[in-house]
């Protein structure tokens, strides 16, 4: 069923062992889109996955909102790997920016 695609019953990517504790992911929708991509993918669901990050023109006048983006950024990415270590499979990341 398609239970199995949902990243919230995962305890390798949501809860106290997970990637991502309980309270983070409930509170940041970047993180749940990058839980769903990267189950679907890592599990063998989807060939390849996409996520779309905007705001990181640093266009705002404000350096931290940036760095906020920045660590965002990289703690999905790094949840990503994370959870393809755990399934002990590979997993590349491409990121593409527009400048």
């Amino acid at each position: 069923g398609s239970s199995v695609l949902n990243p919230d019953t995962d305890p390798d990517i949501v809860g106290p062992t997970g990637v991502f504790s309980a309270a983070e992911y409930a509170a940041d929708g970047e993180f749940r889109k990058t839980a769903a991509i990267m189950k679907m993918v890592v599990n063998g669901y989807a060939g390849a996955g996409t996520v779309t990050m905007g705001g990181f023109d640093y266009h705002t006048g404000d350096r931290s909102t940036g760095e906020l983006r920045d660590l965002r950024a990289g703690r999905c990415m790094g949840a990503c790997l994370e959870y393809a270590a755990r399934t002990g499979l590979p997993l590349m990341i491409y990121v593409i920016s527009d400048g």
